[in-house]
């Protein structure tokens, strides 16, 4: 009977040195798990502003393109034969047009 008391005070009552090994690897692991998720906390709010400064310098770049292609619309309306020819351009009389022609995919193969 004393050897199943025994075998009882073992069971419920580890030693303290299991119990000290039992909460130093949850210390561990706790802040290992803390660490990555202030890791990835960051990483995610980090991203976030990147994509936001992102989203501005696209919006300014838009803009520019959008001025650019109005500048360029009234360059090109501003165009005529008379500024054209103070420029020293001069308009073709002989004109030679290329035009694309279809070719068919057997054209040309040994058969």
């Amino acid at each position: 009977m004393k050897n199943t008391i025994t075998k009882i005070n073992t069971i419920t009552s580890p030693e303290i040195q299991s119990i000290k090994t039992i909460v130093v690897a949850g210390i561990c692991i706790l802040t290992v798990l803390l660490s990555m998720y202030m890791y990835f906390m960051g990483k995610i709010v980090f991203d976030v502003i990147a994509r936001k400064q992102a989203e501005s310098e696209i919006k300014l770049a838009q803009s520019s393109v959008g001025k650019l292609q109005v500048a360029y619309l009234g360059e090109l309306n501003s165009v005529d034969i008379a500024s054209a020819a103070q420029s020293g351009l001069s308009e073709s009389k002989d004109t030679i047009y290329a035009t694309r022609v279809a070719v068919s995919p057997t054209v040309g193969m040994l058969q």
